[in-house]
């Protein structure tokens, strides 16, 4: 009787994969290949060249034509920090740009080096603008 049953569910499970493989075909089919809509043989290569320098183009990673820009600031001082945060910075392959923080970037300014540094910016903007009333309009 065991092996009745057993014997009846083998069979259940092979009917159920023959009924999963149903529509499935196994040939020795190969793909055509693919034709060019072009006039002629002469025709077909050059366009089966562009084809592959375009493939080939594709697939090479670009190198940059522009060299890095040269900084204004001191890297890590507050002038740097806040007119260009980001010199020095190098764009990666994806796109993105990297930044590398060194610690000097990372220290706070003392108050005493902070205040020398605004009274240089105050001496130097503390002159008087002239402008006569055409210039205003």
């Amino acid at each position: 009787m065991k092996a009745e049953i057993e014997a009846y569910i083998a069979k259940a499970y092979q009917d159920e994969q023959i009924a999963q493989l149903k529509d499935v075909y196994v040939t020795d089919r190969v793909p055509k290949q693919k034709k060019f809509a072009t006039v002629n043989k002469k025709d077909d290569e050059q366009f089966f060249r562009y084809k592959q320098a375009l493939e080939q183009y594709k697939n090479e990673a670009p190198t940059p034509l522009v060299a890095a820009r040269p900084t204004r600031y001191e890297r890590g001082s507050l002038l740097q920090r806040v007119f260009d945060p980001l010199a020095g910075a190098t764009r990666l392959p994806n796109g993105a740009l990297f930044y590398e923080v060194t610690d000097r970037e990372l220290a706070l300014p003392s108050d005493e080096k902070l205040a020398a540094e605004f009274e240089k910016l105050k001496d130097a903007n503390s002159s008087t603008l002239e402008a006569s009333e055409e210039e205003m309009d």
